[in-house]
């Protein structure tokens, strides 16, 4: 999940960096870095893997990953607002599933 940003446009072809190390709310991202609450984002993609941002409405693509921040090229324009939602095709992601308390 985006963790915080003043709505931002996004625009095709635009690097953005995503940085998990900023996941107390406090940091409030641009169109340049993202905050992203997913501590495992760094592990769990891979260059050439494709990142959605939300439900979908905004395609990225990771162009690489170094010293926790993980770089994507936007692929569609679209605007983001704070704790949109990510998806991750393909990608096992290491969050805990649905309890019995659930």
């Amino acid at each position: 999940m985006i963790s915080q940003l003043s709505f931002s446009e996004v625009k095709c072809s635009n690097l953005v960096q995503l940085s998990n190390s900023a996941t107390d709310y406090g940091y409030l991202g641009n169109k340049e870095r993202i905050a992203c609450s997913y501590q495992d984002l760094e592990r769990s993609v891979r260059v050439g893997k494709k990142i959605l941002f939300a439900d979908g409405g905004i395609s990225s693509v990771v162009k690489k990953i170094e010293k926790g921040i993980v770089t994507v090229e936007i692929l569609n324009d679209g605007k983001l607002g704070n704790k949109k939602n990510m998806c991750l095709p393909g990608v096992k992601i290491t969050l805990p599933t649905i309890g019995t308390y659930d």
